[in-house]
């Protein structure tokens, strides 16, 4: 019996996200950098709605409807978080991270103002420049001998004082020396800083599913949602939306081509669309951007020629580039929890990073959304933990301020970190999975002066 069959299998799919410079214009993806392996099924659509007629007839059948102009699309993508494995490289998913916080830090510097000496917890910098320090982190300590410093904490006027104090600092850090440092020597923020600000980028988003390409241009994360348990790999899902998709199925050549040619004769143009890639399958060819559809007489238009013959019953494709995997996946085990800078147990919760958006979808004369509208970002999780005769007390301090810190690895370069200065905690409810009795305690993270609600980096 044949094995052979046109149905996609779902074990098949790959995920590309690229950052755009300019919002909305489709940006083709690096194999390198852009790539995201799945976990789970990465989805996108973009589904246009009706309206039935209003005029009256007398039957009880609706006949006829009208097609509005075309919504937002909606994409998600789960994944494993997968650090890089060295200190200050991007991890998968990079520039979801950067457009769910809004901003990547820029490169940050300082100098040394006295020298710590080898074992100092705190260093003061100063003449700060390029970004700002985040709450907790990495530096680079130039010298006679560099040196690598983790640091917990940080003292200073406001976030964008050229001066602070880095506190609860591990000398050494990442297999480095511990050394002296002169007056004036650099200091280099280390970590990826994902920064919170009032504005994000946009993105392309990319999903080949089996023998089908889809791509969508404008794309910003309205949420993120990571799980926090002790099994398995540390998963983060992605969702939000887009203003334009784009897509390419898999067809055969109706009719050869020459080399010089920018118009292709195929099995069925309408499973293509215009701003999507292309290849000749069977020749291997270079990937062809599709700049026109023509349904009627099934052709593609190329934005350049083919460069080689191609024959009839040639396959033609949609088209991405390979991918390469980027790092190892986080488990779950190497997770801890601190309140209030204290070791935690919990069972379980999901930190869920809301960051809406509005597409504009209502002005005249758009068939796509053409520009979306930051909206309020809204931050929360549980705290489900075993109910114990101390935990009695969060009863009283529903409505007080705890910081949460989660910890996602155990190597330099392969932890990823959420940090939440302010987490406003609620009443607590008693749940039951028997035999014994948890307490569920949501919270809400909280700014401080606005753009601090929370920090993300890998360190």
């Amino acid at each position: 019996m044949s094995t052979n069959s046109n149905i996609g299998v779902d074990r098949k799919q790959r995920v590309f996200v690229s950052l755009e410079s300019v919002v909305g214009t489709m940006v083709y993806p690096v194999a390198t950098t852009d790539f995201i392996l799945p976990a789970g099924n990465a989805v996108m659509s973009q589904n246009p709605s009706f309206a039935d007629s209003e005029e009256k007839n007398n039957t009880l059948d609706t006949l006829d409807r009208f097609q509005n102009s075309t919504p937002a699309a909606k994409w998600s993508i789960p994944m494993y978080l997968r650090p890089s494995g060295t200190l200050g490289t991007a991890p998968q998913g990079h520039v979801l991270f950067q457009a769910l916080q809004h901003a990547l830090n820029a490169a940050t510097t300082a100098a040394i103002v006295t020298d710590p000496g080898a074992t100092a917890s705190t260093i003061d910098i100063g003449t700060i420049a390029g970004g700002i320090m985040p709450e907790k982190g990495v530096v680079t300590l130039a010298g006679t001998v560099t040196e690598k410093v983790r640091y917990t904490g940080i003292t200073r006027a406001s976030r964008t004082s050229l001066t602070a104090t880095l506190t609860g600092c591990t000398r050494g850090y990442a297999g480095s020396t511990a050394a002296t440092h002169a007056a004036a020597q650099i200091v280099t923020l280390s970590s990826i800083f994902y920064r919170q600000q009032v504005a994000g980028p946009s993105l392309s988003v990319w999903i080949e599913t089996d023998h089908f390409v889809q791509g969508c241009s404008g794309c910003a994360p309205d949420q993120a949602d990571f799980e926090v348990s002790n099994e398995g790999a540390v998963k983060v899902t992605f969702s939000g939306q887009g203003m334009h998709s784009v897509f390419a199925g898999t067809s055969a050549l109706s009719a050869s081509a020459l080399a010089t040619n920018t118009h292709i004769h195929v099995s069925d143009a309408s499973i293509f669309s215009a701003g999507a890639y292309i290849y000749n399958e069977t020749k291997a060819s270079e990937k062809k951007l599709i700049s026109a559809v023509d349904e009627t007489l099934n052709t593609l238009t190329l934005s350049t020629a083919t460069g080689a013959a191609w024959a009839t019953l040639d396959v033609i494709r949609g088209y991405l580039p390979p991918g390469t995997e980027i790092g190892d996946p986080i488990e779950s085990a190497d997770t801890t929890v601190q309140i209030d800078g204290v070791a935690g147990r919990i069972k379980n919760c999901t930190v869920s990073v809301k960051a809406p958006k509005k597409y504009i979808e209502d002005e005249v004369g758009t068939d796509y959304p053409e520009e979306f509208l930051e909206d309020k970002r809204d931050i929360t999780f549980s705290l489900n933990v075993y109910f114990k005769k101390a935990d009695a007390k969060h009863f009283s301090s529903a409505g007080s301020d705890s910081s949460v810190l989660f910890t996602f690895g155990a190597g330099a370069g392969s932890i990823f970190e959420i940090y939440m200065k302010r987490c406003n905690l609620e009443m607590p409810t008693i749940a039951f999975a028997t035999p014994a009795v948890e307490l569920n305690i949501p919270a809400k993270a909280l700014g401080t002066v606005g753009e601090d609600s929370c920090e993300m980096y890998i360190r």
